[in-house]
């Protein structure tokens, strides 16, 4: 369900553009008020050939059906990258004639790249002036999370100017192809298996970061033509976003790594001067694991799941090769199963293609590994050090635009020897046969001005039985986060508790290699405490600030870690599939963004 709402508001009078690949004749506007094309400098901003702008523009509509649109098309026909001469030009069109049209919001579900700090481009001066004239910008954050090792969002979603939303289920959980970074996702909404009618009445499934920004687009034009008919005049884009994220549900959770019909529709680009679509459209359907067999069989006709992948055996030193083919329409995947008896490296190749086709990675429960794909009909090679067990490979046509619509293809999967190199790595459950060289370190140590990465951590040593107290500050602007670095000798349950605080703060716990096993987080500036059972090892502990609406820009804190005499317990557990959800994020929940603005009107009288 898109919206939750069944109030009366429709964002009648409030208009949302639309920067993207145009028009489409399949899937039909209403109240297109204005459009252009930026791309070819005409005023036809339909496109034969891409169908994204549309539907974007459709959901937004689903959520608010009485707004108004306008189209600007930044691709060329059939395109899938924009440049960004384009965009800024349409961006600029933007700030020239928002009062012109009471534009409330503006639309990019366009994406490239992965940042964690906000970056600049060549729109960001206007994303910068609708930011001061009060417009909402709603960026897709990408849907690329799969191939990238750490968080991050799309850098046209990084600006501080822009909401960056990242996509849910409808379960409430993150996508497993979401990006999402929790110093710059702004806010999440629903982003896959959306409901759209095209042209002809069929129902279509699409999936896509793209289909989340315009929910939040669309809620803005509600929330304004709820502000006009009850204040007056309309909210600033900053109170609209501290509404949302002060009325969403938190997000806790990720979805497991389902298998896919297809991946993001995205591309890096070339530097900065080509953006490409974020859009995904597929389905995810986990299946069991077969029983293998040891020898490479005929392909399979019924291969298009696990459940059905052909079996390649357990492989030896050397090269396996098949030769298959694809169609979009009657056969868009084929799955392998293949099986290592001991830890080695497996290069993986798929040739002789035209069309655009991807070669995937799963483990042996069906969670991605590696999302392997390059733009258009072109080879894909890589290598994994993998563990013993049994594994997956997928080939998966990915509709590439004016290709062909079937390919043949060549896998090949070379095991180099010698089997027995070194396995992937997992956490060590046996505690450590010795302590740490300092047991006793100081009670309080002196904190670093350069604590800010894990490299930079604060040295609190190993923990002995007991509380260990420090304290110190954070400034948004200056000093936003401090890392603290301890170790166990032994397994055991630590106590976390961060105390004193005048703002929103988090305290996030990572494992050695810098991956999240905790965050710990409230709403506001609220006392934080949990406890983990952890083993014997290094682990990092980070009081993060989170720039809470309405608190203070800075804030001093007290931060103890407390190991109880249970040394010697149970170990950490192995992480699952669907860890904790990142700090801080939160969907949006438009009946409840609206029932409290109704509620609370005093707050937003004063803009």
């Amino acid at each position: 369900m898109l919206s939750n709402y069944k109030g009366s508001y429709t964002g009648s009078g409030q208009t949302i553009v639309i920067i993207d690949t145009g028009s489409s004749s399949n899937y039909q506007n209403e109240n297109v008020v204005y459009s252009y094309d930026f791309a070819d400098n005409d005023g036809d901003a339909s496109n034969t050939g891409v169908n994204h702008g549309g539907i974007v523009a459709n959901v937004a509509q689903q959520v608010a059906s009485g707004i108004n649109i306008i189209h600007l098309k930044v691709f060329e026909d059939g395109a899938q990258l924009a440049h960004s001469s384009a965009m800024e030009k349409a961006l600029q069109w933007v700030v020239d004639n928002t009062d012109k049209y009471n534009i409330v919001a503006v639309n990019l579900s366009l994406a490239s790249g992965n940042v964690q700090t906000p970056e600049t481009w060549a729109g960001s001066d206007e994303y910068k002036a609708l930011d001061d004239k009060g417009v909402v910008i709603t960026v897709a954050s990408g849907n690329k999370a799969q191939s990238y090792d750490v968080d991050g969002v799309n850098y046209l979603a990084s600006s501080d100017s822009v909401f960056a939303v990242s996509a849910v289920n409808s379960g409430g959980k993150f996508t497993w192809f979401s990006q999402q970074h929790k110093s710059l996702t702004d806010i999440a909404a629903l982003g896959k298996d959306i409901s759209v009618t095209d042209g002809n009445g069929v129902v279509h499934q699409v999936s896509g970061t793209s289909y989340s920004a315009p929910i939040v687009a669309a809620t803005a034009a509600l929330v304004q033509e709820a502000a006009i008919n009850l204040l007056g005049h309309k909210i600033t884009d900053e109170q609209f976003m501290d509404l949302i994220q002060k009325t969403g549900d938190k997000i806790t959770t990720y979805e497991s790594g389902g298998l896919s019909s297809g991946i993001s529709a995205y591309s890096a680009g070339e530097a900065d001067s080509d953006v490409a679509l974020s859009s995904y459209n597929g389905t995810s359907t986990p299946t069991p694991t077969p029983t293998p067999t040891p020898t490479t069989p005929t392909p399979s006709e019924n291969d298009g799941t696990i459940a059905g992948a052909n079996e390649l055996g357990t492989l030896t030193v050397g090269t396996k090769e098949l030769s298959n083919s694809l169609h979009k329409e009657t056969d868009n995947q084929d799955y392998f199963r293949f099986s290592l008896s001991e830890s080695g490296t497996v290069d993986f190749a798929l040739t002789g293609l035209s069309s655009d086709v991807d070669l995937n990675l799963y483990s042996a429960n069906g969670l991605v590994i590696k999302k392997g794909w390059e733009w258009g009909a072109v080879d894909i090679s890589y290598s994994k050090n993998l563990d013993a067990g049994t594994y997956y490979v997928a080939v998966d046509y990915f509709d590439g635009v004016n290709l062909d619509i079937g390919t043949d293809y060549d896998l090949s999967l070379t095991l180099n020897g010698p089997v027995g190199g070194e396995p992937t790595p997992t956490p060590d459950p046996t505690p450590a046969p010795t302590p740490e060289p300092d047991p006793t370190p100081a009670p309080t140590p002196d904190l670093s001005e350069n604590d800010d990465t894990i490299a930079g951590a604060n040295e609190l040593g190993t923990l002995t039985v007991g509380t260990k107290e420090l304290s110190n500050s954070l400034h948004k602007e200056t000093d936003n986060q401090d890392y603290f670095q301890f170790s166990l000798s032994e397994s055991g349950t630590v106590d976390f508790a961060l105390t004193g605080l005048s703002s929103d703060v988090d305290l996030n716990l990572y494992n050695e290699n810098g991956l999240v096993i905790k965050n710990g987080w409230e709403w506001g500036a609220v006392d934080i405490s949990y406890s983990e059972n952890l083993d014997a090892g290094t682990y990092y502990v980070a009081v993060d600030y989170f720039d809470g609406v309405n608190l203070d820009i800075g804030t001093d804190y007290d931060l103890s870690l407390t190991l109880n005499d249970l040394a010697g317990g149970e170990p950490t557990p192995e992480p699952t599939p669907e860890p904790e959800g990142p700090v801080g994020y939160t969907q949006i929940n438009i009946a409840n963004a609206l029932a409290y603005f109704e509620e609370n009107l005093d707050d937003y009288a004063v803009v």
